[in-house]
């Protein structure tokens, strides 16, 4: 009997999206299936409770024209493959072997292509070679066209949110319709929980008396990019949630848990570092207030019904 898959797909990537891939590891990871499929039989095995773990985390990879063996083991041990789709990934030697490969050995399990194409480009220039051939028995490219399709979370496509369930049904063997609602609900609280790391900001700099016209830009600059803060900001949550139960245990922080509060949002705003230590407790307290709060909007996640 066959080896279980040990991750539940293998992300391939451009090195110059690891950003894009942040995104989407976070994304897939976080999503929970509703109970009312868990366990349902699919084509491609009973349907699993989350996504997690995928693969992201790839060694460099060698100077030579072949890939590493972890990297080839990770393949291996992959129920899927996940493909960014972008310009610089149908460039990359190395995420056209990855998806050479894992065509060639695994051509029963799915693989999943989301495609971010800027502006109006087309889907094949986001392609790798090993997506636009067909594979001879030996794996090599054919001169012989092949054609897969995308999700595509442009206006005009399948939106944000159809294009996330594409793929997430496409790693769980169901159709699309099926997660969409458990889909769109995780879109509203991840844009619920970036509006609370932007006030976070926001109070950070009332705080600091700062404001005006850089406190207008900054906010403007994180909302133009809010897609790509998402994997950090969700992780960001999670430490945000933990210095705040270490701030409320009582008495002065700790010099660590003030460190820890300074690396976090240093990125968002380098002022933080001229915030003298003695401040520091009142300044976590009246930031970490404001993005614990819960949000008055917040609805249970609908229910699929079968």
């Amino acid at each position: 009997m066959p080896e279980a898959p040990r991750y539940k797909a293998f992300l391939s990537y451009s090195h110059r999206d690891k950003r894009k891939a942040r995104l989407w590891h976070a994304r897939l990871e976080a999503f929970q299936v509703e109970r009312l499929l868990v366990g349902r039989e699919t084509p491609i095995g009973p349907v699993p409770e989350n996504l997690a773990p995928i693969y992201r985390d790839r060694l460099d990879h060698p100077a030579g024209g072949s890939l590493d063996r972890v990297t080839e083991q990770a393949l291996d041990r992959s129920g899927a493959l996940v493909l960014i789709a972008t310009p610089d990934a149908a460039k990359s030697h190395w995420v056209n072997e990855e998806v050479r490969m894992f065509r060639h050995r695994h051509p029963d399990r799915p693989l999943i292509v989301v495609l971010d194409a800027p502006g109006r480009a087309s889907a094949a220039a986001c392609m790798p070679p090993a997506l636009l051939f067909q594979l001879d028995a030996d794996g090599q490219l054919t001169d012989e066209p092949y054609t897969h399709l995308a999700a595509d979370p442009r206006p005009g496509a399948d939106t944000p949110a159809g294009a996330r369930a594409k793929v997430v049904a496409g790693l769980l063997g169901v159709d699309p319709q099926d997660i969409l609602p458990r889909i769109e609900a995780q879109l509203r609280r991840e844009n619920r929980r970036l509006a609370a790391l932007i006030g976070a900001i926001a109070a950070l700099t009332v705080v600091l008396g700062l404001g005006g016209w850089g406190l207008e830009r900054q906010l403007k600059s994180m909302q133009d990019s809010a897609d790509a803060h998402h994997a950090e900001e969700m992780a960001g949550q999670q430490k945000l949630k933990r210095l705040y139960l270490d701030a409320a245990g009582g008495g002065a922080p700790a010099l660590s848990t003030i460190q820890a509060f300074r690396d976090l949002l240093r990125p968002y705003h380098p002022e933080i570092d001229t915030v003298p230590p003695e401040q520091m407790p009142v300044l976590m307290k009246s930031v970490l207030d404001t993005v614990s709060k819960p949000h008055a909007d917040a609805q249970p996640e609908p229910s699929t019904r079968l």
